[in-house]
């Protein structure tokens, strides 16, 4: 049976499931380090909330836009590192005096960082779509390529017969032990959650919608949202 027509659903609808899909998110990250193999459910719910791919629309972010909120990051390290790092002058200087640089791109980064002067927030499209996730001789993710990545390979809706070379050399087949991409999707899980708590801390302000998950209070001046067990944010 062919379906030719869709209906619309209403904003609310949609708000109700991006809570959802956030408390999802943030319950599979608080487990993560008991179950690696929970990076499958990260990467489906980030795959849902954050990346623009095909047909697929960030629910999340579309829902930030709908509603006029901003997402920024900013740099844990020093700055943000983007894909192509390589041919930047800055870093090519600063790679010219490690005596032995090592082969994973995320722990070169923290050398070269140490070196560099601090870079400033980056907006969170640039971040998801050009900052350097994970990478070694076989190439370099973005962090939207590896939401994609593992989703789509090895994720809660995929599992392929054959994986990327470059995700298999990154803890792709190894069912056993922490992967080493399960830190960049740790990372970028953290910022989607940030931008989830600004979205519904905005909407309560406005007194468009009440969270039915999410826990949230007003102080004097501001109104705070947080996660289960977590704190304010």
């Amino acid at each position: 049976m062919s379906v030719d027509h869709r209906s619309s659903r209403s904003p609310d609808d949609r708000l109700s499931s991006c809570e959802f899909h956030l408390l999802a998110l943030w319950e599979a990250r608080q487990r993560a380090s008991a179950q690696p193999e929970r990076y499958k459910q990260i990467a489906a719910e980030l795959r849902v909330l954050i990346c623009r791919h095909g047909r697929n629309k960030p629910l999340l972010l579309d829902l930030m836009k709908e509603f006029g909120v901003e997402g920024r990051v900013v740099p844990k390290e020093r700055r943000v590192l983007m894909t192509g790092w390589r041919d930047d002058p800055e870093y090519l200087q600063a790679y010219s005096g490690l005596s032995n640089p090592p082969a994973l791109a995320t722990d070169l980064v923290r050398e070269l960082h140490s070196a560099m002067p601090p870079g400033p927030p980056v907006m969170f499209d640039d971040y998801l779509d050009r900052g350097c996730a994970i990478g070694n001789e076989h190439g370099e993710y973005s962090y939207k390529e590896l939401i994609l990545a593992v989703s789509q390979q090895i994720g809660s809706g995929h599992e392929d017969a054959t994986v990327e070379r470059l995700l298999a050399t990154l803890g792709g087949t190894s069912w056993t032990s922490r992967p080493e991409f399960l830190g960049p999707l740790l990372d970028v899980a953290q910022h989607c959650l940030g931008l989830g708590a600004s979205l519904f801390q905005h909407l309560a302000s406005i007194e468009r919608y009440a969270p039915r998950y999410l826990s949230i209070r007003k102080d004097a001046t501001h109104w705070h949202v947080s996660y289960p067990g977590a704190g304010d944010a």
